[in-house]
């Protein structure tokens, strides 16, 4: 497999997970009682993020793991996997996820644009 195409069939894989990870978020507005036109609350933001969010985020780096990477691009993306699936576990531990929780994947961020996978590297 070329980096191009190791690039768009994760960035396809990502695209369609943040899509359903919003759409879960969405639809679990009433769940939460979120009202759709007003920002969420402390608490109702920290349970949808933890509930949605970060299984959604944990879910697009195992399957990003199981993509066969470029030869001689295993280490860059396998530190892509390990940052996602590091974050999630350092956002499930701090109890104000709503706002901690971006702020744990900055650095995978980085590396996912910087290897051309935009939309790995956003929550």
């Amino acid at each position: 497999m070329t980096k191009a195409e190791f690039v768009k069939d994760a960035e396809l894989l990502c695209k369609s997970g943040e899509e359903e990870a919003l759409g879960e978020a969405r639809a679990s507005y009433s769940k939460y009682g979120i009202d759709p036109q007003k920002p969420p609350t402390r608490s109702q933001g920290n349970a949808l993020v933890e509930d949605v969010i970060l299984p959604s985020l944990q879910e697009r780096a195992e399957e990003l793991g199981e993509l066969t990477p470029p030869a001689g691009d295993e280490a860059e993306v396998l530190a892509i996997v390990e940052g996602l699936e590091k974050g999630v576990a350092e956002a499930e531990a701090v109890p104000n996820k709503m706002l901690e929780a971006a702020r744990k994947f900055d650095s995978v961020s980085k590396l996912a644009r910087k290897y051309g996978i935009d939309a790995c590297g956003r929550i």
